[in-house]
């Protein structure tokens, strides 16, 4: 269904130091020539845009294969949505977005689960004796 190069340890993908600002041309007709049928566009703004969105996924979640299903995820959803995409901004403004949006839920996701370990941490712990006031009686 996808291209083989897709699932390529993201190791192996070329590293560049910084992209230029001319560079977002070069996006907009990479993008053009994906979406008339050139798979090697696709590949060449996988190669381009794979590392920093893997730094940045890393820095946000701190788990290396959280990262790198982020980074793979973001790609899936611009091939499953090649027809019907429409990017008014620059590509890689999207796919930053894109980015974030999964690293800003995933962490959402990951302090409601911390929050109900220690309510059932809480929940588990044996309850401190309830006060009970001692009545005494005058002789």
């Amino acid at each position: 269904m996808f291209s083989p190069y897709f699932y390529l340890h993201l190791s192996y993908v070329k590293r560049p130091e910084s992209i230029p600002h001319t560079l977002q041309h070069t996006d907009s007709l990479l993008l053009d020539r994906w979406k008339s049928g050139d798979q090697s566009a696709f590949e060449t703004l996988y190669e381009r845009y794979a590392v920093m969105l893997l730094k940045k996924a890393y820095e946000k979640t701190g788990n290396r294969e959280t990262a790198r299903e982020f980074v793979q995820e973001v790609f899936l959803e611009l091939l499953e949505r090649k027809d019907r995409l429409d990017i008014h901004t620059s590509f890689k403004a999207y796919i930053f977005t894109a980015l974030r949006n999964r690293v800003l839920n995933y962490l959402h996701r990951q302090s409601i689960h911390h929050k109900y370990e220690i309510f059932q941490k809480r929940a588990l712990q044996p309850r401190a004796m309830m006060w009970n006031p001692i009545c005494r009686i005058r002789n």
